[in-house]
């Protein structure tokens, strides 16, 4: 694989990282506001969730290429 293409997973990885924190800061002010908050993603795809899964790198790495 051509290490440019490294630069770009890891940019989205980032980016999906960075989202994930956002949204957490966005529903935690609407809970102090007493406000509805939608999610953007469903849950499954946030990075809260599938990063987890570090004890199974293979069934990580399958949900990622296959789903994320």
């Amino acid at each position: 694989m051509d290490p440019r293409n490294y630069v770009e997973q890891l940019a989205w990885m980032f980016f999906l990282k960075a989202f994930d924190e956002a949204e957490a800061v966005r529903a935690d002010v609407a809970v102090f506001e007493d406000k509805m908050v939608e999610n953007r993603l469903p849950v499954e795809l946030r990075w809260a969730t599938w990063s987890k899964m570090t004890d199974r790198p293979d069934e990580m790495l399958k949900f990622v290429n296959d789903k994320v």
